[in-house]
């Protein structure tokens, strides 16, 4: 069972109200245009959502903004950190962020793995020629390609992943601000953090677990106090789509158990 399918087993489990937000991707578009999108979702929550539960038919619901969990996999784990470490203390009155649960998330991006070329090859995969995502980038400048993407299907965007990773481009195609990195937002961040669930295979190698890891002992050392469980189990990126690491799995059921407690309790 993938991330994606158990959290809507869980989502219904709880009869919790469940939503995916899009966001801008790179190379089209900037680490900042990413945080923009995330900011405009925690706006748009507090201020829509109630409008659109409440025309829902035939039964209208309400949401509870008091006890929201945010969730991300890979890449979304990046924006679900960002969603709290982010969040303005006006956005923070109207809707409490009281977990998050990551997977095997991209936290730690100033590391060499994301800003050095080097024999890199997740997925056992081979050497992308960095010309595939220049080109790309050149045709989206000429207008040749659209400007905005926020999907794709699998795998026709791995290439640029590939090539981004391969060539140590992640920080270039991002931007350099401050804001763009958790790492370093994490010891800027006012209040009290969200309890956090965090997991990762340790055989990783897209996302090196070291990202995990490195991210954990930080918050560790900003929050001594914060609840947080970090998982590191055996498998490689997306380990949980494998036979058996659903949600009866002995490491899946000591995470929601965490989880749920401080998201519910």
């Amino acid at each position: 069972m993938s991330h994606t399918y158990r959290i809507i087993d869980y989502a219904l489990h709880h009869s919790a109200i469940l939503i995916a937000p899009d966001y801008r991707l790179l190379p089209e578009a900037t680490g900042l245009d990413i945080l923009s999108d995330i900011s405009s979702f925690w706006s748009w929550l507090p201020k829509e959502l109630p409008f659109v539960l409440s025309s829902l038919q035939p039964k209208p619901l309400e949401a509870d903004l008091s006890r929201v969990l945010v969730t991300g996999d890979s890449a979304g784990g990046w924006c679900a950190a960002q969603s709290f470490l982010s969040q303005t203390s006006e956005s923070r009155d109207k809707v409490k962020i009281r977990a998050i649960a990551v997977a095997y998330g991209m936290l730690d991006m100033r590391r060499p793995w994301w800003t050095e070329a080097g024999e890199k090859h997740p997925f056992g995969a081979p050497t992308v020629p960095k010309s595939i995502l220049e080109q790309h980038i050149l045709r989206v400048k000429n207008g040749e390609l659209p400007a905005r993407i926020s999907n794709g299907v699998p795998p026709e965007r791995l290439p640029f992943c590939m090539a981004a990773v391969q060539w140590g481009l992640f920080t270039e195609l991002m931007g350099k601000e401050t804001e763009l990195y958790p790492m370093e937002c994490l010891e800027k961040f006012e209040g009290q953090f969200p309890a956090m669930w965090l997991y990762h295979g340790k055989s990783d190698s897209a996302v090196l677990v070291e990202d995990t890891i490195a991210f954990s002992e930080k918050v560790r050392e900003v929050q001594a106090k914060s609840p947080l469980l970090v998982t590191l189990t055996e498998g490689e990126h997306g380990f949980d789509n494998a036979p058996g690491e659903g949600m009866d799995s002995a490491w899946c059921k000591e995470g929601m158990t965490f989880i749920t407690k401080e998201w519910l309790g």
